[in-house]
């Protein structure tokens, strides 16, 4: 067992072809050490060999940083949201916050989690709501707790999710808590 992480780096084609003519010329210098400079002319090979290798690596590293940055941006929104779920949560205010377009976050949204910003943003408010509402926080400070610009819009919102009212979940809540 390595105890160390692996990672297969595939350079360019111009990097690949040095680097395999470069081997192939390190593989040669035992038999040219008698040659004038051979010792300073397999320093340099062997340098060059190193840094057109970190160069792969580090190209490499940069184009899969790049490539997994949209997860990394999506996790920091997430984050975000909870943090900050009893504020006004908007498209725009995620655009200031993290320097990335509103469609650019709504697209990318919609195709890692199959649901819209604002439907997420609603759940989760709605999950806050519901946890609050089985602790015997009443009703009409639920909703101003929890980021809902109204009641009507959270009495919706609760009926479409759950399928009953916030005062019946209520009570269902509390009949299971007794039985």
């Amino acid at each position: 067992m390595v105890p160390f992480r692996q990672v297969a780096v595939r350079p360019d084609s111009q990097i690949y072809m040095l680097l395999k003519n470069l081997a192939r010329k390190l593989l040669m210098l035992p038999q040219e050490r008698t040659q004038f400079g051979a010792a300073v002319f397999e320093h340099g090979i062997l340098q060059m060999f190193v840094v057109l290798a970190l160069r792969a690596c580090i190209h490499a590293e940069f184009h899969t940083a790049s490539v997994s940055r949209h997860h990394l941006m999506l996790d920091e929104v997430f984050l975000f949201i909870q943090a900050h779920l009893t504020e006004e949560l908007t498209l725009e205010r995620l655009e200031k916050e993290f320097f990335v377009s509103q469609e650019h976050i709504a697209r990318e949204f919609k195709r890692q989690t199959g649901q819209t910003v604002h439907r997420y943003i609603v759940k989760a408010r709605l999950d806050r709501c519901c946890t609050l509402i089985e602790q015997g926080l009443p009703i009409t400070e639920v909703y101003k707790t929890s980021g809902f610009g109204g009641y009507n819009h959270f009495f919706r919102a609760f009926k479409k999710e759950y399928g009953m009212t916030p005062k019946e979940y209520f009570h269902t809540t509390r009949q299971d808590a007794r039985g």
